[in-house]
């Protein structure tokens, strides 16, 4: 066993030590972003959550009329419906801002010669945060 991690520790670092230097320099080339900051920078956001929450008090009036005479089964499964139909709606309000974020974190991550972006909760050290810099072009 002993041989096994001397042999294991021998291997890391000989791989460690001949890795050029450059491929320990690429983390500079590595950026994050804070989606949930990018994402409520957006004008369009407070219009999408309005209109959310107008169909959710729409389907929750369709859900109480329709359940009076449904028997639990049924009742689980109107309620899967219509939060089904919530969802997609969501879904399709969301689609352009997400496609605007994704383009605003591209853009940032070009200007300062990023080649991959990442969420910033799987950072756990290093890179460059874009965070303010994807902020300011979503709200363009």
């Amino acid at each position: 066993m002993k041989k096994l991690f001397l042999a294991v520790s021998f291997a890391f670092w000989t791989l460690f030590l001949l890795t050029p230097s450059s491929a320990f320099a690429a983390s500079a080339d590595i950026g994050y972003v804070q989606l949930n900051m990018a994402f409520s920078a957006c004008p369009e956001i407070p219009g999408i959550q309005k209109e959310l929450a107008a169909l959710r008090d729409q389907l929750q009036q369709q859900f109480d009329t329709q359940s009076a005479d449904l028997d639990e089964a049924e009742r689980t499964q109107l309620q899967q419906k219509l939060s089904q139909q919530l969802a997609e709606r969501d879904n399709e309000l969301m689609i352009p801002v997400r496609e605007k974020v994704r383009k605003a974190v591209a853009a940032a991550a070009k200007e300062k010669g990023i080649q991959t972006v990442v969420e910033a909760g799987a950072v756990l050290f290093g890179g460059v945060d874009l965070t303010a810099d994807v902020v300011a072009k979503v709200k363009e």
